[in-house]
């Protein structure tokens, strides 16, 4: 929830008076090939304010980034992820 935050609140417009949420539900995802789905969360939480008639400085897309034997892999396996010597959410 506080990265999808992070990476959403500065795209509202600074005096917006209105409260908005947000609520994010992953369904499915392959544990075996995907690490936490926070950057699928992130995607589809831009795209739900894209169709909406919130003002906002959108969309946005979000994407796990990890370093492996020296190479920057994007959504790292979990496998992956145990080599990593970065985990870096970028959006």
């Amino acid at each position: 929830g506080r990265a999808i935050d992070r990476c959403l609140r500065p795209l509202f417009p600074e005096l917006y008076p209105f409260d908005t949420q947000l609520t994010t539900s992953v369904q499915s995802f392959d544990r075996q090939q995907q690490q936490p789905p926070v950057s699928l969360a992130a995607n589809t939480s831009s795209a739900a304010l894209h169709l909406s008639d919130v003002p906002w400085r959108g969309p946005l897309g979000c994407v796990r980034v990890g370093l492996v034997g020296g190479r920057l892999v994007l959504e790292p396996t979990p496998e992956q992820a145990l080599e990593s010597r970065l985990d870096l959410l970028y959006a």
